[in-house]
């Protein structure tokens, strides 16, 4: 059986989760209807109980977490010690905390203008991913040549 880091698995899904407790302290604060998608003009166009945003989002994301963290252990080579797979760990935890966030301070009207935040969440995105994904040592993990490498890293770093 490969090895499966479960401490970085149960904090990332706990970190997927918890927002719910918050949710479930501003249950009756929230409107019954929540935005969960707006168009380029800042206005909602697709919308969801506020169950489903508060509660069954929050779960669909830990499982999904889950899976990319069993999935990163059983195919990584060196046992989750690179960079990149802690970031990789990380980035479903981030952006649904994230994107929770922003959902509960717009519909509490705290929040006007969605696009900032997301943007800025999307930025760190970009940022932690272009910074790891060129460093992967493709020779040692996955057998290429050197040269192939190379061209793979300058790839990654240009593409994002």
């Amino acid at each position: 059986m490969k090895h499966i880091k479960w401490r970085i698995l149960a904090l990332t899904c706990i970190v997927c989760l918890l927002p719910c407790v918050f949710g479930a302290f501003l249950y009756d604060f929230m409107p019954d209807m929540m935005a969960i998608h707006f168009n380029v003009r800042n206005e909602p166009d697709n919308y969801a109980s506020k169950e489903v945003v508060l509660f069954i989002l929050p779960v669909f994301m830990a499982v999904i977490q889950a899976f990319v963290c069993i999935v990163c252990d059983v195919f990584d080579k060196r046992h989750g010690e690179g960079k990149a797979a802690i970031v990789s760990k990380w980035l479903i935890p981030i952006i649904s905390a994230g994107v929770y966030a922003v959902t509960v301070l717009f519909s509490r009207g705290v929040l006007t203008d969605i696009r900032r935040p997301i943007v800025f969440l999307v930025g760190v995105v970009y940022i932690m991913v272009g910074n790891y994904l060129p460093k992967l040592d493709y020779v040692k993990n996955y057998k290429f040549d050197t040269d192939t490498a190379r061209r793979i890293n300058r790839f990654a770093g240009f593409g994002l």
